[in-house]
């Protein structure tokens, strides 16, 4: 299903025809003291509570700016059309809602978020009467409205339709409409410097995902070569896959099924053997190959070089297109960027991201350690670059209604880098500000 999925992506990337669904550096020297990075048990707990007796350093919040998201009010939508700006809030907008998008369309009228998250609550081994707090429930109904209001203001829009990418159409239509978003905002025309920036580096990602999206595809390889074996070998993986469903559907009813345990094993060992058989069967065209890599390589570059942007959107745009995130949560750092590459008949030429030069300089090869610290330290940066990091902003909306506690009941009024001061013990925000040290040697001027 994955490499299914990765096919249909590639070619929505080409498509721009009917109409849509819903309408219907090289690393620099860091600053700071030379410092190695903790690895205390803070870095490792889990985000949810246990911080409030954290040690809190002392540091001025960067403060607000104009870039803030504007709170929707509920004047109707307007016919005529919205500013180009105004078009790039709606995506960022859309993404930040995220999966309430998707209960939002399914349950319509019907949806209340506050069942919704008391449901989760009660469930929790930590419960107590009492929550979410007020400011929880308040932010929760902000955010509500927004991402309700962003269904509407998408829907007024005439955005060109790209294919459902996978069998959930729900998900699907989350993914796809970010993609028409940004062919959207590329038909328009930018009325100052900073969304003629934006608009820049929103071409040059599609060219990039595309160049990515063709190497990844040759490097698999052809199967047309050997297309009559590799057939019959799909089809014996298929009935011993048929068979595998029922061996363990058996096995999760009886406690000590011997025989069954190793007929599973067998199974198991023959099916790699198939994969690998498949894998040995596909054709590599090299030169084609060689010559999409270079293509990559130039828009790869020049991508990489738009992470000194000072704009905080072309940053979080590029950022983001580089680890290829999939939710803001994994903004800084994806270690994840290609979870089919088993299927690789080459390996793809593994591209070093942002967050992988980060980890690099800083020596950190626990990944969940590095994690803990590269995801807030990028998200300090976008604020020093001017990006909203108040209660409207990417972040706080994630944040305060992350876990159920007045550390993070507070945060939903909060300056991120005040919550984060206040999250963090003094040793994990020492830490944290050395990888922002090292990120702002990066990218800084």
């Amino acid at each position: 299903m994955k490499k299914v999925r990765n096919s249909i992506i590639t070619s929505a990337l080409v498509v721009l025809a009917v109409w849509l669904w819903l309408n219907q550096p090289k690393p620099g020297k860091t600053s700071g003291t030379p410092h190695l990075v903790t690895q205390q048990t803070d870095l490792a707990t889990p985000p949810l509570i246990t911080t409030q007796n954290a040690t809190k350093p002392g540091s001025t919040a960067h403060p607000l700016t104009d870039q803030a998201v504007p709170v929707m009010d509920d004047a109707p939508i307007k016919p005529e059309p919205y500013s180009w700006m105004a078009i790039y809030r709606i995506k960022r907008q859309w993404q930040r809602c995220g999966n309430m998008i998707i209960d939002l369309i399914r349950q319509g009228d019907d949806y209340d978020p506050l069942a919704k998250i008391n449901s989760y609550i009660q469930n929790l081994n930590t419960y107590q009467p009492g929550w979410p707090t007020s400011q929880q429930v308040n932010a929760l109904n902000r955010q509500t409205h927004q991402c309700r209001r962003v269904i509407e203001q998408v829907r007024a829009l005439p955005l060109p339709l790209l294919p459902v990418i996978d069998e959930q159409p729900y998900v699907s239509n989350l993914q796809q409409t970010t993609e028409q978003l940004a062919y959207y905002l590329l038909s328009l025309t930018p009325e100052h410097p900073h969304e003629q920036a934006i608009a820049d580096s929103l071409r040059l990602i599609l060219q990039w995902r595309e160049q990515v999206a063709q190497v990844t595809r040759i490097s698999k390889g052809s199967e047309v070569p050997n297309q009559t074996t590799i057939d019959q070998l799909r089809a014996e993986q298929q009935q011993l896959e048929n068979r595998l469903d029922l061996i363990q559907k058996a096995l999760r009813q009886q406690d000590n099924n011997a025989p069954l345990a190793e007929e599973w094993a067998r199974i198991q060992t023959r099916l790699n053997l198939i994969n690998q058989q498949i894998k040995a069967l596909k054709v590599i065209n090299q030169p084609q190959r060689d010559e999409a890599i270079a293509a990559f390589q130039l828009s790869h570059d020049a991508l990489n070089n738009l992470l000194r942007s000072r704009n905080p959107d072309v940053f979080f745009e590029v950022q983001s297109a580089l680890e290829q995130i999939g939710s803001l949560r994994q903004f800084g750092y994806n270690p994840n960027k290609f979870n089919d590459r088993f299927e690789f008949k080459t390996p793809f030429i593994e591209y070093v991201s942002p967050g992988e030069v980060v980890q690099q300089l800083i020596g950190v090869e626990n990944d969940e350690w590095f994690q803990r610290l590269v995801h807030y330290a990028t998200r300090l940066y976008h604020c020093e670059l001017g990006a909203d990091c108040g209660p409207t902003g990417d972040w706080i909306a994630y944040h305060c209604l992350t876990a159920f506690t007045e550390l993070y009941a507070n945060s939903c009024d909060q300056d991120l880098t005040v919550f984060y001061q206040q999250l963090l013990s003094e040793n994990h925000w020492s830490d944290v500000q050395y990888t922002l040290d090292v990120i702002r040697g990066l990218y800084a001027p």
